[in-house]
């Protein structure tokens, strides 16, 4: 058996200029890291993201960044029902 699921929005009233650059979304992303990252990568295209908000959505522009930890950082996680290490 196949699914397939999908949100509509047609309430989305947002500007498709950024604000930020790419780079700088890495920048934001690492704040508080020090050295616990390895790589980050950052795709250039943009999303809008929707944040329910007291029976409506709001949407914001972002990138998607994905960063990496050392492997001396990692650990695993023992407890997997509750989604935390």
């Amino acid at each position: 058996m196949v699914t397939f699921g999908c949100d509509v929005y047609n309430d989305i009233t947002l500007s498709t200029t950024p604000t930020i650059s790419p780079s700088d979304a890495i920048k934001f992303a690492q704040t508080g890291l020090g050295d616990l990252v390895a790589s980050t990568s950052v795709k250039n295209e943009l999303f809008v993201l929707p944040i329910p908000e007291f029976k409506q959505n709001i949407y914001k522009l972002v990138y998607e960044v994905t960063m990496l930890k050392h492997k001396m950082h990692q650990r695993s996680c023992k407890i997997p029902y509750t989604g935390r290490c």
